[in-house]
């Protein structure tokens, strides 16, 4: 069962990897992608998407074990280390040496944030070193951290109250980006609170999803709804961009239509078996990785800008190329060298 559900999961995830790449590229590196160059310019909107997922997945993974067990507790925090922090401390570094442009006294400084993933208790680190994009892995480790304890809370609660507490935690996000459009606050972009709360959102469905069934779950399920709920979540989207004038750095005001939209849709893609892309064995990899690829887009556009400075020739597709090939490569050696060995090593030498 978990196996049907993973697949549609590994390819949201893809997705949600490929849509922040086009909108890096055409932010770093000056790729356009013609018509949908207006959604590609929106495309950090797939960060709640990433949030959804994670929140979802784990309690997939993670079913009715007892987290609270000593034992157990102590395991899941190890493993979820292990899952991004190796990786995220290896680019930090690599950054650091190639890249950043802080002194050796700031970085020094800066240490215990790095160290622990405590960007998100500062209002924005977004300026200082590579934090305009690895923000979201103190929001993570955060969801991570209070994970096992909202696991319990919403195992004891009936379905009528799991969905209430969707419907109110979608509101709150929602409320919150008219009061930051109405009163000029700070972004809440990179706000762990709210992030906070797709996680949490994300459990929920997951356990509705698990645990209840009959024809109102079915229809939730349904191809025919996933299939709309795309549609609808695609034109809202464009509608929002062609007709009102609003501050496109505030991407979170987009949630209006894509996260009501792919709150629908997981129920259908945790459910839905697909054989084909079940046996694809490139899909399963090409989501492993897709931490990997997200980081590896750091040193993408100063490589790139070099290889088009080494072959003589610019083009659009060519950038587009380049940006690929380049993301892939890095991002498949990290993985192979850092995730799969090292990581893989450590959890068997801890026997997680």
């Amino acid at each position: 069962m978990n196996n049907q559900r993973a697949v549609l999961l590994d390819a949201l995830r893809v997705t949600l990897a490929l849509l922040v790449f086009m909108f890096h590229s055409k932010m770093h590196f000056q790729c356009s992608y013609g018509f949908f160059d207006v959604f590609v310019s929106v495309g950090a909107m797939a960060m709640t998407g990433f949030f959804l997922l994670s929140g979802y997945v784990l309690r997939l993974v993670y079913g009715e074990m007892d987290l609270m067990e000593k034992k157990a507790l102590g395991g899941f925090y190890l493993k979820r280390f292990l899952s991004i922090m190796p990786l995220y401390y290896t680019f930090a570094l690599l950054y650091l040496v190639f890249l950043g442009k802080e002194t050796w006294a700031e970085n020094l400084l800066l240490l215990p944030v790095e160290t622990f993933g405590l960007q998100s208790t500062f209002t924005s680190l977004f300026g200082v070193t590579h934090n305009h994009g690895t923000w979201f892995v103190s929001c993570l480790l955060l969801g991570y951290f209070i994970y096992p304890f909202l696991q319990v809370l919403v195992k004891q609660q009936t379905t009528k109250r799991k969905v209430l507490m969707i419907v109110l935690l979608i509101a709150i996000e929602l409320w919150a980006t008219i009061i930051r459009r109405r009163f000029h606050t700070y972004p809440i972009y990179d706000n762990p609170f709210y992030r906070l709360l797709e996680f949490s959102i994300g459990v929920l469905v997951a356990d509705i999803n698990l645990g209840v069934s009959g024809k109102i779950m079915d229809v939730m399920r349904s191809w025919t709804l996933l299939i709309v709920m795309s549609v609808m979540g695609v034109a809202g989207v464009f509608l929002l961009l062609y007709l009102f004038d609003f501050d496109l750095q505030d991407y979170m005001l987009l949630n209006w239509i894509v996260l009501p939209c792919l709150v629908v849709m997981l129920f259908a893609l945790g459910s839905r078996s697909v054989g084909w892309l079940e046996r694809s064995k490139l899909l399963s990899y090409a989501s492993k990785i897709s931490y990997a690829f997200f980081l590896s887009q750091f040193f993408v556009w100063p490589i790139g800008k070099w290889f088009i400075e080494q072959i003589g020739y610019d083009d659009n597709w060519i950038r587009v190329l380049i940006a690929f090939s380049i993301c892939l490569v890095i991002s498949m050696l990290m993985y192979e060298i850092i995730q799969k060995r090292i990581v893989g090593m450590i959890r068997s030498k801890c026997k997680v």
